[in-house]
């Protein structure tokens, strides 16, 4: 009996070892921080076109001094409002990073920078930046944290884990199938 239960605790994944529960969740035992550089500027073929670079950079700070998150997995969603019509969004940029945080350490994430264009008179088109959401799993696969500029989006983590830049999709997360 013994010598089975060696034998299947040698071959159980890595990932199955490292999926225990930890004593401090990843939602209390951390501390998140999203840096939003988004300045805009009027560029382009008219005099009122906006272009705005979004410089993003992601900060995960683990507080507790025994505690080690390893094997994670996160996903940063930037989006943008669109503005031919209010009530349409679109994914600007989706990032999926894997990482582990030991006791006290800090994990910081930075982002190719992402360029939307846009005109809110006139010839209406494009999308102005609207936010962000953040989505982290443990090493099953399980989402811990939802994070988010707009506290509806937080409600709402498998929607979210399923857009796809370039998607378009309503305040609610739900796809629209329709660029505006």
């Amino acid at each position: 009996m013994k010598f089975i239960t060696i034998i299947s605790i040698i071959f159980l994944p890595l990932h199955a070892l490292l999926a225990e529960e930890p004593k401090v969740p990843f939602s209390s035992g951390t501390k998140i921080e999203a840096i939003m550089s988004k300045p805009a500027r009027t560029k382009g073929g008219d005099w009122d076109d906006q272009m705005q670079e979004i410089q993003p950079r992601l900060k995960i700070t683990n507080l507790d001094t025994t505690q080690n998150y390893e094997g994670y997995k996160g996903s940063f969603i930037i989006f943008g409002q669109s503005a031919a019509d209010r009530k349409v969004f679109s994914v600007l940029m989706r990032r999926d990073f894997e990482f582990s945080l030991m006791a006290r350490k800090v994990h910081e994430e930075e982002m190719d920078p992402v360029t939307t264009r846009y005109d809110t008179t006139g010839a209406i088109f494009g999308y102005k930046y609207d936010g962000w959401i953040l989505l982290i799993k443990d090493p099953s696969g399980k989402i811990v944290l939802t994070k988010a500029t707009s506290t509806i989006h937080e409600k709402f983590p498998e929607k979210a884990d399923k857009l796809k830049k370039g998607s378009a999709f309503d305040r609610s997360l739900d796809e629209t199938g329709k660029l505006r």
